[in-house]
């Protein structure tokens, strides 16, 4: 018979402001928690960019909206969309390292 840990651990809760590019332009904010098993992702544009015109959606999935975009089957697919890109452009910045 399994026995259950005495304790549950902590849920993990990380937040990033995300920025776009050398003039570091405010794109919006990403919270990632991990609580057990379960992980979940929020992603809200900056009201700046949603005003700004040269907006873009950094996902298909992640239109253009103010808020925070809620869990579902689409949007999970667009916050993970969103991770690999932050990495992406992350590993592509020779000033960072």
């Amino acid at each position: 018979m399994a026995t259950k840990p005495a304790f549950k651990q902590a849920s993990q809760r990380t937040q990033l402001d995300v920025f776009l590019g050398k003039a570091e332009k405010p794109l919006g904010r990403l919270i990632f928690v991990k609580d057990g098993q379960r992980e979940f992702s929020q992603f809200a544009y900056s009201d700046g960019w949603l005003a700004d015109a040269q907006f873009f959606d950094v996902s298909p999935d992640l239109n253009r909206q103010s808020g925070y975009w809620q869990s579902g089957p689409r949007t999970v697919r667009g916050l993970a969309d969103l991770r690999r890109w932050l990495a992406r452009q992350e590993s592509a910045d020779p000033d960072r390292g």
